[in-house]
């Protein structure tokens, strides 16, 4: 069976065929998305309970040995930083599509 896909669909869900989808490549898609929220949200937790693992570390042995450089902002931001790229990756890619493809070679176009 195959299901007849519109241009508004398309865009808003970042799919851009020629030919209308199957069912399959519909629920293809869709796991594949599924799949990477999934990932994203993994790897948001285990980033809330490593760092507030580190962080603990750090109030602990500021009551023991005397407050110090709070060494865990290193990993926190450097590791956030990774995490902002998995969220855009994940939520906010920007797919190409045959419409920007033929925008670009018609620029292409123009400057040659």
């Amino acid at each position: 069976m195959v299901q007849q896909v519109s241009a508004t669909t398309r865009a808003t869900h970042d799919i851009d065929l020629r030919e209308p989808m199957a069912e399959e490549e519909l629920r293809e898609v869709a796991i594949k998305r599924l799949e990477k929220k999934r990932d994203f949200r993994n790897h948001l937790f285990t980033y809330a309970v490593i760092n507030t693992m580190l962080w603990s570390i750090w109030v602990v042995a500021g009551f023991v040995d005397g407050w110090q450089f709070p060494w865990a902002v290193f990993p926190t931001v450097v590791w956030g930083l990774f995490l902002l790229r998995h969220y855009r990756d994940t939520y906010m890619s920007d797919p190409l599509s045959e419409d920007r493809i033929q925008q670009e070679m018609g620029s292409l176009k123009a400057d040659f």
